[in-house]
């Protein structure tokens, strides 16, 4: 529950009228996200972006960076690129996020 300098990992919280108030018949949940009387999101100020390249393609982390800066806001570009030869898919093609994040979610 501290600030953390600019660059640095850290946690988003926050509170706002508009925000859940509980996560419905999970106290527990309940109790471990809303701490301290601020809602504690587990999500972390670092997007990371995943790339696979194009078979004949070339791309360096910092053109990519460079080309989404001029199309998104500066908190959605990402901090990190890692590219790999191939996203994790479902049996119908669909991306399985969650083993990205599970495999990259960490900042190192």
């Amino acid at each position: 529950m501290h600030d953390v300098p600019a660059g640095e990992l850290g946690e988003i919280v926050h509170r706002s009228p508009q925000l859940l108030s509980s996560y419905w018949d999970k106290p527990e949940e309940t109790a471990e996200a809303f701490r301290g009387g601020w809602f504690h999101s587990g999500d972390l100020e670092a997007v990371t972006a995943v790339v696979v390249l194009r078979d004949g393609h070339s791309a360096t982390a910092d053109e990519i960076v460079a080309h989404v800066h001029s199309m998104l806001a500066s908190y959605k570009v990402p901090k990190r690129v890692v590219f790999v030869d191939e996203l994790p898919k479902n049996a119908s093609g669909k991306i399985l996020k969650r083993d990205l994040r599970a495999t990259f979610g960490d900042s190192g």
